[in-house]
């Protein structure tokens, strides 16, 4: 067969497939720069503007603090016996009442800094009583704005510092320079209003509002409700157009972000005094020097350009070639009449197209395989790093569920295991003896709790394993106790030929991934105590005691007692307690200093079925007792005996005595058997 050759001109290609693979590497940079930038400048303006709103929220304090005790003496003064008969007084002013009224104004101006002036408007009376102890006409007083109340009914009595029609409502607010502040008695029909002129400059000093006083990037400027500057005297306040924003940035609780040319606006408004704090912010400002700029475009330039040519020699050489090659082929082939099936393809391109897709098959197949592997060692790492309480990631655990396919939910219902086991003779036992020996015991673990839950096994130290168990059915704490005898009963029978013993333990239930480091300590403590209880005395020991003492079983008899003793202190706390629906295995097991899962086991052998019966069976009692000598509703009787509600009360009631609490005190007062 005939070769076909083509005419082939690499140089034109080099130069157009480096070409195109500079121009994506320069778009792909060009975005991820700006990226970079965008996501600095989000960084900076949101920690910048937390520190400047944690400044003007502080300054606002102050002045709420300033404001609420204002607000206090003033609702003192107007609620005072003397303030009340003034009102309503008319024309005929009470001289009496009126000379304490002002003394009391003079005394607020004397002991409070934050006022200058103090008056009290009486509209019936028409007169306007000051803290400079004179009472005048109400037309004789010099800030006549400050009089009318026509529309300060419609105030709601918070500190907008708003306009209202016809006059000023109740608020802070500035005028000509000055602050006042009004509070309006009652709020329907005004029958006096208080009128206070504040000192701003020992306000502007408690809020520590001096320009070495604050921090940020630049002054806090504080304006009343209608944009008016408060501390005009104290402070030189910006001009209009440095204040000039073009859009918001952001918006939040009283906060918000407004752009200004190259800075921004911080605008914090105060919950109590209606204030805004107003600050500028200055914008990010990233300056590079020249050198370091052209240093840095040469090196990695350059650096770039290697991996470029590199990338477009592999193009050529791996994809380009062969496929032309092929097209040739097949345009040639086309000319003379010929197809692929009919041998249009020359072996050797054949054979390049069965290797490629033959490699990616391969790849695929071993990403798998390492995908599997790696997934089972991933899934026990974090297992084994969460039981053991080390710092995780919530959101990491919940990606590496994901990622690796995992089937335990981050909600269900979680027990935990500890196994532990060690050789009948010391030193008897080799340490893969003991390896060999941990292997089957997590495979008989999976084996019997398989069907009942999903399964996992965490090798721990010091020849412990962990068996996490999300269980698939729902499982009360008796049954789940007798369950766990039963499965290590049925671990020593099964490896009984082995030369090691085997101990478990187990936990109570949890309803969250996340507390598998709780349920492990309580399977370890649970372990622990079942070990102590199970430990013999040394055979001599128990011989020489014997012989010499005579008191065989004697030391059975004391832990039996001392776990009788458990029981009937528990019994003791449930007779205490019986009423507080919060009573539980665990709290009773935290007072007497056990476990829940111990007591749980002990009480069920020395009274069963088990503790929740008994706690059951006694409240009823009780309940019973109250059904038949009083007269309280069955609801009261419930919740008073520890139940959650009536209707948990009614249904343990019927399952355990057949019939509902009204039946049973029915039947009692027709004479019925008790």
């Amino acid at each position: 067969m005939k070769r076909i050759r083509f005419k082939f001109r690499f140089s034109g290609m080099f130069g157009q497939t480096l070409l195109v693979l500079m121009t994506v590497t320069i778009v792909i940079g060009t975005f991820f720069a700006y990226f970079l930038g965008n996501l600095y400048e989000e960084q900076y303006l949101e920690k910048q503007s937390d520190v400047c709103f944690a400044n003007m929220k502080e300054r606002s304090l102050e002045a709420d603090k300033a404001a609420a005790s204002l607000t206090a003496k003033m609702e003192s003064l107007l609620q005072a016996q003397d303030c009340s008969r003034l009102m309503v007084s008319g024309k005929n002013l009470l001289q009496q009442q009126a000379m304490n009224v002002v003394q009391e104004l003079s005394n607020l101006v004397d002991r409070d800094e934050d006022v200058t002036e103090a008056y009290l408007y009486l509209p019936y009376s028409d007169k306007v009583l000051s803290s400079d102890k004179s009472v005048v006409n109400s037309e004789s007083f010099s800030r006549q704005e400050l009089l009318d109340v026509e529309g300060a009914a419609a105030g709601n009595g918070n500190f907008t510092g708003a306009m209202k029609t016809g006059g000023f409502g109740n608020g802070l607010f500035c005028l000509d320079g000055e602050g006042w502040m009004i509070m309006d008695y009652p709020d329907a029909k005004t029958l006096a209003r208080v009128i206070l002129r504040l000192n701003l400059p020992e306000i502007y000093r408690k809020m520590g509002l001096a320009a070495e006083q604050t921090t940020g990037s630049g002054m806090i400027y504080v304006y009343d409700g209608r944009g008016i500057p408060v501390f005009s005297g104290m402070l030189a306040y910006p001009g209009a157009e440095r204040l000039m924003v073009s859009e918001q940035e952001q918006a939040g609780d009283r906060k918000e972000i407004y752009r200004s040319g190259e800075g921004y606006i911080l605008v914090y408004q105060s919950d109590r005094t209606g204030w805004y704090f107003i600050q500028h912010m200055d914008g990010i400002h990233l300056d590079v020097e020249a050198p370091s700029l052209v240093r840095a475009l040469v090196t990695y330039g350059l650096f770039a350009l290697v991996l470029l040519t590199i990338a477009s020699f592999y193009l050529i050489w791996r994809i380009y070639r062969p496929f032309r090659a092929l097209l040739e082929s097949l345009i040639s082939q086309k000319n003379q009449g010929g197809g692929i099936g009919n041998g249009g393809v020359s072996a050797t391109e054949q054979e390049l197209l069965r290797g490629i897709v033959k490699e990616d098959r391969e790849q695929n197949e071993r990403l798998k395989d390492i995908l599997q592997s790696v997934g089972a060692s991933l899934s026990e790492h974090l297992f084994k790093q969460l039981m053991t309480g080390k710092s995780w990631d919530e959101n990491a655990v919940r990606q590496t569920l994901e990622q690796i396919q995992s089937p335990f939910p981050l909600d269900g219902s979680y027990r935990v295991l500890a196994l532990t086991y060690r050789s009948r003779e010391h030193g008897g036992e080799s340490a893969v003896d003991g390896e060999l020996y941990g292997l089957q015991v997590i495979r008989c673990s999976e084996e019997y709790w398989g069907k009942a839950a999903l399964v996992q096994s965490v090798d721990m130290e010091e020849q412990k394993l962990g068996i996490v168990l999300c269980m698939k059915t729902a499982m009360t704490e008796t049954t789940w106790y007798r369950e766990l005898e039963r499965f290590e009963k049925s671990l020593r029978r099964r490896l009984a030929e082995r030369g090691f013993e085997v101990a478990a333990g187990g936990s109570d239930l949890a309803g969250t991934f996340f507390d598998l480091n709780v349920l492990w300590l309580q399977a370890l403590a649970d372990l622990e105590q079942r070990m102590e209880s199970a430990r013999p005395e040394n055979p001599g020991v128990q011989m020489l005691g014997r012989l010499l003492k005579g008191d065989s079983g004697k030391k059975e008899q004391e832990g039996n007692r001392e776990v009788h003793i458990r029981v009937e202190r528990a019994k003791e706390l449930i007779k205490d307690g019986y009423g507080d629906s919060s009573l539980s295995l665990e709290s009773i097991s935290e007072k007497l200093g056990l476990t829940a899962p111990y007591l749980s086991r002990i009480f069920a052998e020395h009274q069963p079925p088990g503790f929740l019966d008994y706690l059951n069976r006694y409240r009823l009692e009780r309940a019973k007792d109250f059904l038949r000598k009083t007269d309280e509703t069955v609801g009261d009787i419930g919740l008073r005996v520890g139940f959650n509600s009536p209707q948990s009360f009614i249904r343990v009631f019927k399952r355990y005595e057949g019939e509902t609490p009204g039946q049973f005190r029915a039947r009692i007062k027709e004479g019925g058997d008790a």
